[in-house]
């Protein structure tokens, strides 16, 4: 017979007992997270996701990579062009993640499947819509490197 589920998380959580459930870590923090979210706020409390098109309120909005930060330069992590605002709602987990990218043209394009249905309904949602945060000269050169990273990672897997 298979035990509940309760109980299960019960006895995880009974290893804690007597020990405090914070700790303390050092970690490395992003200095040009938050420059590059202001900057491309431009001063507004809400602004357009730049996958979906909607505007959100700033507290729902990231300053999300295009090319991924752990492969930039420091040169280009600290270029506006890099990132781009996209909501906390999906777009930017579909981005980073590599289920969609964008093409030479600004379109956005599915890249990787997956059996979840809703991430994957609102991916079809979006294919072939013009991406907002893509410019011919200035963060194209960034989408490129994007969907390239995400298709090798594709082929590998």
């Amino acid at each position: 017979m298979k035990e509940h589920p309760e109980r299960l998380g019960k006895d995880l959580l009974e290893d804690l007992k007597g020990e405090s459930s914070d700790v303390v870590r050092e970690v490395k923090t992003r200095l040009e997270q938050s420059k590059l979210r202001e900057i491309l706020l431009d001063g507004k409390n809400s602004n357009d996701c730049k996958l979906c098109g909607n505007t959100f309120s700033k507290e729902f909005l990231v300053a999300a990579h295009i090319k991924p930060r752990r492969i930039c330069e420091e040169e280009e992590r600290l270029d506006p062009n890099v990132a781009m605002l996209l909501c906390k709602f999906g777009c930017d987990e579909l981005f980073e993640r590599g289920y969609l990218v964008v093409d030479d043209h600004g379109r956005i394009l599915e890249n990787k499947k997956s059996d979840d249905i809703v991430p994957m309904s609102y991916a079809k949602m979006l294919k072939g819509k013009a991406c907002r945060g893509w410019s011919s000269g200035k963060s194209s050169k960034y989408f490129v490197v994007h969907r390239e990273h995400h298709e090798q990672a594709r082929s590998r897997a």
